[in-house]
């Protein structure tokens, strides 16, 4: 007698936890791919599934690494499942990319506002200058206990002495 392959997948312990959450999140993608996109680029109909698709990644990312309140073991049945994205959580994890997502958009956003404003470039970048010098002093008091150089310990060429 021939062995009955069945199709049922185990669900880990704690599943029933982010069940809910994923299912609106497929609900969603399915009415975003079924969305109508006439007269739009075939990149912007794109838009809106790559940031569901984002969306659930950061989700089981966030459970995991930030609040820590999933197992290891339903993580990885998530990433073989196909629920997130496993080399855009392995981006996420290397160090810097999170502050190089916030410049990104950051940079993106002024520029809007640059534009919707009509401000003058000069004023804006002098306080762009401001706020990445005081962004800057602030990650270097939070990650080292060392002071940043002061104006007297900087020679006239920008050297520290």
């Amino acid at each position: 007698m021939p062995k009955i392959k069945t199709s049922r997948v185990k669900y880990p312990e704690g599943w029933e936890l982010i069940e809910p959450t994923l299912r609106d999140l497929e609900a969603k993608m399915r009415e975003a791919e079924n969305d109508p996109h006439d007269g739009k680029r075939k990149c912007e109909a794109l838009w809106p599934i790559f940031r569901i698709s984002h969306q659930k990644s950061r989700y089981i990312y966030d459970l995991y690494y930030r609040r820590k309140e999933i197992s290891k073991e339903l993580y990885e049945f998530c990433l073989d499942q196909g629920y997130a994205d496993r080399n855009l959580i392995a981006k996420w994890k290397k160090v810097g990319s999170g502050s190089f997502t916030v410049t990104i958009f950051g940079f993106y956003y002024s520029i809007l506002w640059i534009a919707t404003n009509d401000y003058s470039l000069e004023s804006f970048c002098s306080q762009v200058m401001s706020a990445s010098a005081a962004f800057a002093a602030y990650r270097h008091e939070t990650t080292t206990s060392q002071p940043l150089a002061s104006a007297e310990c900087l020679s006239t060429s920008g050297r520290r002495r």
